[in-house]
């Protein structure tokens, strides 16, 4: 072994084997905080419009999605409507993807970013319309009451 062949007292050589295994030790143990850091422990938390009057449930700092199928080409663009308490929630970012390979005209999905800011209760809506309509009732709705902890 290498060790054995630089090292010749038995002393230094038993010293020289400890360090090298307390620093394997050392580093499996880094690399297992790593890896358990990096899964955020149970995943991001993602609701669909399929999930519309769900309670999601989150901690203070947690961020999750609301994804909503929609076709802004059709001019019906998703908005969040008044009335969630962004003391509680905060809306981090929202983007649309059209579907991969859609022919123009083709539908996607609109991505809703959010942020548990604050302790308590709100509600988020998001409604689904033209913006140049006014007084009309939205083609579509979808709401979740959210808890934070």
């Amino acid at each position: 072994m290498f060790v054995h062949a630089v090292v010749n007292n038995t002393k230094e050589a038993f010293m020289v084997r400890k360090m090298f295994r307390n620093f394997s030790l050392i580093l499996l143990i880094t690399l297992i905080a790593v890896l358990m850091t990096g899964c955020g422990g149970g995943g991001e938390k993602e609701f669909t419009d399929q999930d519309s009057g769900a309670i999601i449930e989150v901690s203070e700092g947690d961020e999750f999605k609301i994804v909503v199928e929609g076709n802004e080409t059709t001019g019906y663009i998703w908005h969040q409507a008044e009335g969630t308490n962004e003391k509680i929630v905060e809306h981090v970012e929202d983007f649309f993807y059209p579907e991969t390979n859609a022919e123009v005209g083709g539908g996607g999905r609109h991505t809703w970013v959010f942020e548990a800011v604050g302790q308590g209760e709100t509600t988020i809506i998001l409604e689904q319309g033209r913006p140049w309509e006014t007084g009309v009732t939205p083609q579509k709705t979808v709401s979740y009451r959210v808890k934070v902890d």
